[in-house]
């Protein structure tokens, strides 16, 4: 048997060492050394493919999008085919398209493929024909909403027929449509040169209807180009076809240009190529029926700036009868209107003499309607007497436009028709459909041969109380249509009937505000003043007090165009530069600091305006004027203080007047460049000796430390200032240190 001491002992020892043996310190295991890193290379973006693209650097494109595919395709902002397709970087173009490029995608508002069709140069085929490879859209819209072939065709040059033909072989639609509704066809006929429209009318159907049920031809037509219309009969257009409201193009083409007068040469073309003239529309009206309703005889221009009224006849001008003469040779003249008036009563209703003349030597079969009117227009006061006298009620009888035989005498002139029509009781205040009166008609052109006609007939009106306050739709009363003529006669005659002086028509205009202008008579305008016309009345809206619409409500760019809400009469004395009318004006009180619409004077319009001013020759006269009579220069426009829009607009003697003021200073001023800088940067040699004799400070300088001298490269300014600076002590180290210090000056000149 064996004992357990020993072994228990030894237990015993062990667990006792144990804890020793834990306390003695062990050497730490020798670290290996960290190796260096290698710095990570940046990712690239997609604004480094598209920048790589746009240089053509195709090796790092290739770089690029091997480690990011994704960005082949591009985003709305950053396009690398757009960059690549705009810089015509074949080679790019090609790769990219081959990895995936979006042929249709990435253009910037529109296709790469319409893209490069905009170049100005040659470069774009080898483009186009790898997008077209990859399925480029031929007939997709660009950011404007057209088609890429109506785009091509607007641009009228030598390389719009290779770009056609490319774009027609490639399957381009010359039938569809941009987003305002015209095809490429269309394009072509109204403004594609002679070349590449005749590729375009190889592949039309001519036969081919729009939604109003018009074929090419009808474009044609409208467009007013013979050749087209001539080319499109000799390739089978038909001339008789009628679109859904039943006008062929001979209906078209009766209504003349934008201004009504018709095309005799296109009316010719048409009636020699089988246009029938006697196919009426859904309404009942034939082509010359169309022809004699436009009111061309009537039309009026004024421009009361230069006082062009009446408009000057052009002397190779042909009377509208004599241009619809192939027109009325061809028409039935017995056929009546949708409104059932015949050929001669439109001939009448608009005063067409011409016309009425060739109607009349065709004979019609005029009934006793016609006939009244027929005698009241010409004058035949007896054979007026005698039908009234059978038929007395026709005194009373009113066409489908609303007006009455007294109508017509008065538009005529007339006055032994307005006699016999008197005795029969007609209506002296009858409005028409639109609601004017005869005194209207007689007011409506009352220049030429019915200028004299006119006032004998106003006269006769107003003798039989004919009222002369009724106002138009429009809102003119007659002395407003007499202001427009421009007659000291008629307005006088108004006047002494009581007629509102004052009273407002179109566009919140008086009529003195109409009689504001360049060729106004002084003792008529006065006159008006003595009667009571307010010197102050301003118009209330931007309408052309002479008929037309302003061309923008912007009146600083627009001078010429002086009618805007707040205009008074002096703010359209001054832009007409009549220092008699301002004179006038002023005499009876005119307000020297009223606004107009933009916020200037009329002070501020007289020389915000000056610029612009084709007659700008007397405008000093104008600003001397004023501030003579107490204008304040230093009222604010638009553009700054009037001194600084006289120094920008570079009228030397203006910025001598003002500154004569000694209103103006040219320290801390608060402009952001001094005048004397714009003046040297501009150029304006008597500008910048204006300021200097005015006392601008020739060593002044800019935020940047440059001196006048360093800022001018015009060799006459330099030579100004050279003396000038020379006068003042140190001077020659200034002119000395001018080149030095910035030498780019005398190359390029001065960057404002």
């Amino acid at each position: 048997m064996f004992s357990r001491t020993p072994i228990l002992l030894g237990m015993a020892t062990a667990l006792t060492v144990a804890p020793a043996l834990a306390q003695v310190p062990v050497a730490p295991a020798p670290v290996a050394p960290t190796p260096p890193t290698t710095p990570t290379a940046p990712k690239p973006t997609r604004n480094e493919l598209v920048q790589a693209a746009s240089s053509g650097n195709l090796d790092r494109v290739k770089a690029i999008v091997a480690t990011n595919p994704e960005f082949v395709s591009g985003n709305e902002s950053q396009s690398p085919l757009a960059a690549a397709v705009s810089n015509t970087q074949v080679e790019v173009v090609r790769f990219l398209l081959e990895n995936g490029a979006d042929p249709n995608a990435g253009g910037w508002n529109t296709t790469p493929l319409a893209q490069v069709m905009s170049r100005y140069d040659d470069k774009w085929k080898p483009i186009a024909d790898l997008l077209a490879d990859k399925g480029a859209d031929v007939n997709a819209l660009d950011e404007s909403g057209m088609t890429i072939l109506q785009r091509t065709l607007q641009n009228n040059n030598e390389r719009q027929k290779d770009r056609v033909v490319w774009l027609l072989e490639h399957k381009a639609n010359i039938y569809a449509t941009s987003r305002g509704g015209t095809s490429a066809l269309d394009t072509a006929i109204n403004s594609s040169g002679t070349e590449a429209m005749k590729l375009i009318l190889a592949k039309a159907d001519l036969k081919r209807r729009d939604e109003l049920g018009q074929t090419p031809l009808f474009g044609a037509v409208r467009t007013g180009k013979i050749d087209v219309v001539r080319l499109l009969l000799e390739r089978g257009a038909e001339i008789n076809t009628q679109n859904v409201y039943g006008e062929t193009p001979l209906h078209i083409a009766a209504r003349g240009d934008a201004t009504g007068n018709p095309n005799s040469e296109l009316l010719k073309a048409l009636l020699e190529a089988g246009a029938n003239a006697n196919l009426a529309n859904v309404r009942g009206d034939l082509p010359l029926h169309i022809a004699l309703r436009r009111d061309v005889a009537l039309d009026r221009t004024f421009n009361p700036q230069t006082g062009d009224y009446p408009a000057p006849a052009n002397p190779n001008s042909i009377p509208r009868g004599l241009q619809l003469a192939p027109l009325i040779d061809k028409t039935d003249i017995n056929v009546r209107d949708g409104g059932g008036l015949s050929s001669l009563v439109l001939a009448i209703v608009t005063r067409d003499a011409e016309s009425r003349e060739l109607i009349r030597d065709k004979t019609p079969k005029n009934d006793s309607t016609a006939d009244l009117f027929d005698a009241v227009a010409g004058g035949e006061s007896a054979k007026v007497a005698e039908i009234l006298k059978a038929k007395p009620y026709l005194a009373f009888f009113r066409l489908a436009d609303g007006s009455t035989p007294l109508h017509i005498a008065a538009l005529w002139g007339t006055l032994g028709s307005a006699q016999e029509l008197a005795k029969k009781g007609a209506d002296f205040n009858a409005r028409d459909a639109r609601g004017l009166t005869p005194l209207h008609y007689a007011l409506r052109n009352p220049t030429g041969r019915f200028a004299r006609r006119a006032i004998n007939m106003t006269e006769f009106l107003l003798s039989k109380n004919a009222n002369p306050n009724i106002a138009t739709p429009t809102g003119d009363a007659p002395i407003h249509l007499a202001a427009r003529a421009g007659d000291a006669e008629l307005i006088t005659l108004l006047l002494d009937k009581k007629a509102l002086i004052n009273a407002r028509g179109m566009g919140g205009e008086t009529a003195l505000l109409i009689l504001t202008n360049k060729s106004t008579n002084l003792a008529l305008y006065k006159t008006l003043l003595t009667r009571g016309a307010d010197a102050n009345a301003a118009s209330t809206t931007g309408a052309d007090p002479y008929g037309a619409r302003l061309i923008s409500s912007n009146q600083y760019r627009f001078p010429t165009q002086i009618s805007g809400a707040g205009t008074t009469p002096l703010h359209r004395a001054v832009l007409t530069q009549r220092t008699d009318l301002i004179s006038a004006l002023l005499e009876k009180g005119a307000k020297l600091e009223t606004l107009d619409s933009s916020g200037r004077t009329p002070l501020g319009a007289a020389i915000s305006s000056s610029g612009y001013n084709n007659n700008g020759e007397n405008i000093n006269d104008v600003v001397s004027l004023l501030l003579s009579k107490g204008a304040d220069p230093t009222v604010k426009i638009e553009r700054g203080d009037l001194l600084s829009f006289a120094v920008e607009r570079g009228n030397a003697d203006l910025v001598r007047t003002l500154l004569a003021t000694k209103k103006f200073t040219f320290e801390g001023s608060g402009r952001r460049t001094s005048l004397l800088f714009t003046a040297v940067g501009n150029g304006r040699v008597e500008v910048v000796r204006a300021l200097l004799d005015g006392g601008a400070n020739p060593l002044e300088t800019d935020n940047n430390g440059r001196t006048i001298l360093q800022a001018a490269y015009s060799d006459e300014v330099k030579k100004l200032l050279n003396e000038r600076i020379a006068l003042i002590p140190g001077g020659k180290a200034v002119i000395e240190a001018a080149p030095a210090a910035n030498p780019r000056v005398l190359r390029r000149g001065p960057e404002f």
